[in-house]
């Protein structure tokens, strides 16, 4: 394991820009060059002594002495900004959170949605019993989701069949029939979620409920290319 003395050896650590420079003196290397790429993420990647380091664990263990016992994000959302007043250490529940909805096809609302730090099958329950309660469908309804083992847990398939859903699973590898849902995840992903970091999980729930019954839901237009029959959820 690195500890904190080997970095110094190799390394210079600018405070002010967090910008890691090498001190030269080995091959390949010369002194003030800038130490580490991009990897395909963003994170800026040291390798020292033949492995790999993200640079902002790596200013972790400069500044404290140790590595962090958790995550380590970047409070401004710029992945390069590896100065340490630029980072804090969160634990991975803190540091994630899934959403799950289901979207009428036909109004292209979102009619159920629920969110947690799992994605076990009790997330999508909450949001189907949701849209149930609020939609009140008749039995025929199809319920189309991907292949997620949520979707085809036990538990999922016994609440669509007493609610009288015909349930609708995409073939392996086939991706085209879930397209409605991946596009909606893609609004408020670019929109919302990767514009702003979240200190809390209430945080984030309070603005993605703005956003969803706030905002999409009350759009006067939802522009589709699929035709389709009332009352189909996905």
């Amino acid at each position: 394991m690195l500890t904190g003395s080997r970095p110094e050896q190799l390394l210079n650590d600018d405070q002010e820009t967090g910008i890691f420079t090498w001190r030269g003196g080995h091959k390949k290397v010369r002194a003030g060059m800038i130490a580490g790429t991009p990897d395909k993420n963003g994170y800026i990647c040291i390798k020292i002594d033949q492995i790999m380091y993200k640079a902002h664990r790596l200013a972790w263990l400069w500044m404290t002495g140790d590595w962090p016992t958790e995550e380590v994000d970047h409070k401004d959302l710029d992945k390069s900004n590896n100065r340490f007043g630029n980072l804090r250490e969160v634990t991975h529940s803190q540091n994630n959170i899934n959403l799950a909805t289901i979207l009428d096809l036909y109004s292209r609302k979102i009619v159920g949605w629920a969110m947690c730090d799992h994605l076990r099958a009790g997330l999508p329950l909450a949001a189907l019993r949701m849209a149930i309660s609020a939609q009140r469908p008749r039995a025929g309804l199809i319920h189309h989701s991907d292949r997620g083992v949520q979707y085809a847990s036990a538990e999922y398939r016994k609440a669509i069949q007493s609610a009288g859903f015909q349930a609708s699973m995409s073939r392996k590898g086939d991706c085209y029939d879930n397209a409605p849902m991946e596009s909606f995840f893609h609004t408020p992903k670019t929109e919302l979620v990767y514009q702003t970091r979240y200190a809390t999980r209430a945080e984030a729930t309070r603005d993605i409920f703005a956003y969803v019954e706030g905002f999409y839901n009350r759009a006067s237009e939802h522009p589709s290319v699929y035709v389709v029959e009332e009352k189909r959820l996905c």
